[in-house]
């Protein structure tokens, strides 16, 4: 048996399940209890269900936040519930390998120790698509990354690849302190994986560790994956709000990419226009996310069209 699956010293983890109550539920609590050389606590918070899961495993908790409807709520109740000072997080939809914690704990011991409370930890993701089709976020990922700088890892582009950097909250771990000191019910309901994170490092200038491999299976194959609103002001609002303090260019890149792709999407050739005037106004985008913001477009007019057939 490997030390770091020994009895001895194994961490307790607890791990915040936000739930709708969807079958997929269950797949995830699994993949947590077969979690390899850590103790696990699971607290599901159910948030928009009328019926309450059961599970008959005693180290998974059932708190009805029926009343507090909302991710950002549903994460807060479960962290001031958990018994550990160590959180991970899970949605309901998605699941992990089962040496995610573990390894995620290896990699962050190389930069910080466990018991100390100012770093954010992270993985990689194996993301599925509707249809079966699998990918790799980021793209490549063979060995751990730390950031102090969350804003400019995940936004300022070097490349044209939309696969370089990538931070999903199904795959965080982090001090319980953390979500005492930023917590989540006080984020936008948008972005709130990057929000947090990026409010978080502002409060405490903490360490992001993303570690090596791709130990999170994020799961948008499902009806609720992909979303059916289009949010592109909120998100613009986001950036006014949590990019204050960034640079220009990752004001400009942000802008560049992500609302566009979300105008692209739903074919919103107004909502495009402003998202551009928005960039170059509050921003400066780079080369590469110019030609994203470009491709974007010519997307953008093609589902236009296609909409109005």
């Amino acid at each position: 048996m490997n030390s770091d699956e020994s009895s001895v010293n194994r961490p307790l983890i607890s791990v915040v399940i936000p739930t709708m109550g969807r079958p997929s539920l269950f797949r995830a609590v699994d993949s947590v209890l077969a979690q390899e050389g850590v103790d696990i606590e699971i607290i599901a918070v159910v948030n928009n269900t009328e019926d309450l899961p059961h599970f008959d495993d005693p180290r998974v908790r059932i708190v009805d936040a029926r009343k507090a409807p909302g991710q950002g709520p549903a994460r807060q109740i479960g962290a001031e519930n958990a018994s550990s000072a160590i959180i991970a997080l899970l949605d309901d939809d998605d699941f992990w390998h089962p040496r995610k914690c573990i390894e995620q704990i290896q990699d962050l011991e190389k930069f910080a120790p466990i018991n100390s409370d100012n770093w954010i930890a992270a993985t990689g993701v194996t993301l599925h698509y509707p249809g079966g089709r699998q990918a790799l976020r980021p793209r490549i990922h063979e060995k751990p990354i730390v950031t102090e700088n969350p804003s400019e890892y995940l936004f300022l582009r070097r490349s044209l690849r939309r696969t370089d950097n990538f931070i999903q909250s199904s795959t965080l771990m982090f001090p319980r302190r953390m979500a005492m000191l930023v917590p989540f019910d006080t984020l936008p309901e948008v972005c709130t994986d990057w929000g947090w994170v990026i409010a978080t490092n502002r409060a405490t200038e903490c360490q992001i560790i993303i570690g090596a491999g791709h130990r999170t299976h994020y799961d948008i194959s499902g009806p609720g994956g992909v979303s059916k609103t289009n949010r592109t002001r909120k998100i613009l609002a986001w950036a006014d709000h949590m990019l204050s303090h960034s640079s220009r260019r990752v004001m400009g890149d942000f802008c560049a990419t992500t609302p566009m792709q979300v105008t692209a999407h739903f074919g919103d050739v107004k909502g495009a226009l402003a998202v551009l005037r928005h960039a170059y106004t509050k921003g400066r985008p780079g080369l590469p996310a110019t030609l994203m913001a470009c491709r974007s477009f010519l997307i953008c007019l093609t589902n236009y069209v296609k909409n109005r057939k």
